[in-house]
C-alpha cells in the first residue's frame, strides 16, 4: 500500500468511525427514548422495546413489588419518567370501604387485599350491574415501588349498558405527551389532566350504543396539539380532532362504521401527518383537517386490533369472521378511488383482540385469540413461521411485547469501533488488502445467555406468560404463570416488567444486568 491509498483508507477509517459515534449518539437518545412508554403499544405503536426485563419468574421469584388495584384491571398502564398511570373503575360503596392508596408491598410482607371483595368478583367473567353506580379515576403510581403518588376523580355514573363479560368500564388506555395525560371514557367523557394530577379540561361527545351493548374500550392517540379520538358505535360513528390545549373541536369526520374498538396510528409520512384508522373500512385521514387519503375495505367484523407502521409500510389486520394483514404503502400514492398500494397481503392469519408486535423487522401475529403465531418479515411478506400452536399458550387479550436488549445495540456498536481499530493496525503495517470484517456478529456469542436474546413475551388471559425467541427458529424461552388473568399488555422498561393482571400491578425485575 503506497503512502496516498494508506491516507485514503485511513481517512475513510475515519469517517466510518465519525458515522458510528453519530449512530451510537442516536442509539443512546433512542434508548432513553424508550424508557418512556406514552402509549399502550409504546413510543411508536410498535410494541417494541430496548428494555432487558426477567424472562423467568413466578409468584415468589423476581417480584420486585406487586400492589393491589381496585377494580378490573382492563387497560395497559402507561410510563413516563417515573411515573406510571393508569385507569379504573370502582363501584361507589367498594370505594368507600377500600381506600385506592393501599401501598404496593414487597414479595415478603403481607399483601393487603388479597381477596376479591363481593362487588369486584361479580365483575369477574359477567356483565355490570347498571344498577350500581361507579366512579372512574387515573392513577399515578411510583415505577420503582409502586407507591401512589396521587389519584384523580375523572367521573361518576351508572353504566349505560351490561357489557360483554370480558370487558370492563375502563379498558381503554391513558395517553401522554409528556406534558399531560389524556383519556377517553367514551360516554362518561375525554378528560386532560397534567402529571400532577389536576384536571385541565374535559369533554363530553354524547354517548355511544355499542355493538350488542357490548361497551366501549377505544384509546386515544395524540400528535403534538392534536389529540385524535376514535367515535365508532352503533349510532353517528366519526373520528374527532381535539386541541390538547383546551379540548375544543379541530375537526369532526363522520364514518360510515358500525362499533369498533381500536387505537388510531398516526404516521409522519412526508408532507402531512396522517391519522389511520381500522374498521371494516381502514380509512387514512389528513391530520391537518380531517380529509380522508385512502381507503381498504377488510372481510370480517368487531375491529379491535390498530395499525401497526414499520418503516413505509402501514400494516392493518383484522381477525374475526374473516383474516387479513395488508401492508399498505405509504410511499405511494392511492389511486383515482381512493385505493392504497398494498405491498403484500395474508388472509390465513389475524389477530382478533390483541394486536401485533415488531422485533428487528420480523411481525409477530396470533390468529384470532388463539396461541398460533405467525411470524412475517415486514420488508417482503415471506412468512417465516405459518400459524404455529405454542403448547402453553392460551387465549389471547392482551398484546405481545418484543424486547430488543440494549445490549444488542451497545454490542454492534462496539464491533464496528473494533473492526476500526483493526483497519487502524492493518494501515500502519502497511498491509497490502483491507482486512474483512468476519461474518460472525458478537451477539451470536452473546447470545448464549438468555437475557441479551430478542424475545417476544405472549401473555395468556389464564395468567400465563410465554416468552420466545425472536429469531429462528422462533423456540419457546420461558413459560411463566401468574395466578390472577391477565388481559392488559405488558410493559417494560430497564430491568422492570410491569404486568397487570385483574386484581394486581406486579413490578418484576431482572436483577442484574447480562455479563459482557
Amino acid at each position: 500500500m503506497n503512502r496516498l491509498d494508506k491516507n485514503d483508507f485511513c481517512i475513510t477509517s475515519l469517517l466510518r468511525l465519525l458515522v458510528m459515534v453519530c449512530v451510537a449518539s442516536n442509539t443512546l437518545n433512542l434508548t432513553v427514548n424508550a424508557e418512556n412508554w406514552p402509549s399502550w403499544r409504546g413510543p411508536d405503536s410498535r410494541g417494541e422495546s430496548n428494555a432487558n426485563p426477567p424472562i423467568h419468574w413466578s409468584t415468589t421469584q423476581n417480584v420486585l413489588w406487586r400492589k393491589p388495584i381496585p377494580g378490573q384491571g382492563k387497560s395497559t398502564p402507561i410510563l413516563w419518567g417515573q411515573q406510571m398511570f393508569l385507569v379504573t373503575a370502582v363501584p361507589e360503596l367498594e370505594r368507600e370501604k377500600e381506600s385506592l392508596e393501599t401501598d404496593a408491598s414487597p414479595l415478603e410482607s403481607p399483601i393487603a387485599s388479597e381477596t376479591l371483595s363481593k362487588s369486584d368478583a361479580s365483575e369477574v367473567g359477567s356483565k355490570i350491574d347498571q344498577s350500581q353506580q361507579y366512579g372512574w379515576w387515573v392513577l399515578s403510581l411510583d415505577q420503582r415501588t409502586g407507591i401512589e403518588n396521587w389519584r384523580t376523580r375523572l367521573a361518576s355514573g351508572f353504566p349505560l349498558e351490561p357489557g360483554h363479560p370480558t370487558n370492563s368500564l375502563a379498558s381503554g388506555s391513558p395517553v401522554t405527551d409528556g406534558k399531560f395525560l389524556y383519556v377517553s371514557l367514551g360516554s362518561y367523557g375525554v378528560f386532560c389532566v397534567d402529571l400532577a394530577g389536576t384536571l385541565i379540561w374535559k369533554r363530553s361527545l354524547g354517548d355511544m350504543q355499542t355493538r350488542f351493548g357490548f361497551g366501549e374500550a377505544s384509546t386515544p392517540a395524540v400528535y403534538e396539539k392534536t389529540l385524535i379520538v376514535p367515535w365508532d358505535h352503533e349510532g353517528d360513528s366519526a373520528v374527532f380532532a381535539l386541541d390538547t390545549s383546551s379540548g375544543q373541536t379541530l375537526w369532526k369526520t363522520l364514518r360510515d362504521e358500525p362499533t369498533a374498538w381500536s387505537t388510531p396510528l398516526i404516521v409522519n409520512q412526508q408532507t402531512d401527518p396522517q391519522v389511520i384508522l381500522n374498521g371494516i373500512t381502514v380509512i387514512s385521514y389528513r391530520l391537518s383537517d380531517g380529509e380522508p387519503l385512502w381507503s381498504l375495505a377488510q372481510e370480517g367484523v368487531n375491529p379491535i386490533t390498530c395499525p401497526i407502521r414499520d418503516d413505509d409500510l402501514a400494516l392493518v389486520m383484522l381477525g374475526y369472521r374473516g383474516y387479513a394483514i395488508n401492508a399498505v404503502d405509504l410511499r405511494a400514492s392511492p389511486d383515482k378511488m381512493g385505493n392504497p398500494v398494498i405491498r403484500w397481503n395474508h388472509f390465513d392469519t389475524g389477530p382478533y383482540v390483541a394486536s401485533a408486535a415488531i422485533c428487528e423487522d420480523k411481525l409477530f401475529v396470533t390468529k384470532g385469540l388463539q396461541g398460533i403465531v405467525s411470524v412475517i418479515d415486514t420488508a417482503t411478506g415471506e412468512m417465516l413461521q405459518s400459524n404455529r400452536r405454542y403448547e402453553k399458550l392460551g387465549t389471547l387479550y392482551a398484546s405481545p411485547l418484543a424486547i430488543t436488549p440494549k445490549l444488542h445495540r451497545e454490542l454492534e456498536i462496539d464491533r464496528e469501533l473494533e473492526i476500526h481499530r483493526e483497519l487502524e493496525i492493518h494501515s500502519e503495517r502497511d498491509v497490502e488488502q483491507e482486512p474483512k470484517p468476519t461474518n460472525k456478529l458478537p451477539h451470536e456469542i452473546e447470545d448464549a445467555k438468555s437475557e441479551n436474546l430478542p424475545r417476544i413475551y405472549y401473555c395468556s388471559r389464564d395468567g400465563t406468560t410465554v416468552v420466545i425467541h425472536a429469531r429462528e427458529p422462533f423456540e419457546v424461552l420461558a413459560v411463566n404463570q401468574l395466578d390472577d388473568s391477565i388481559d392488559a399488555s405488558p410493559v417494560a422498561n430497564d430491568r422492570r416488567l410491569f404486568l397487570r393482571t385483574s386484581q394486581h400491578l406486579y413490578c418484576l425485575e431482572n436483577p442484574e444486568e447480562p455479563s459482557r
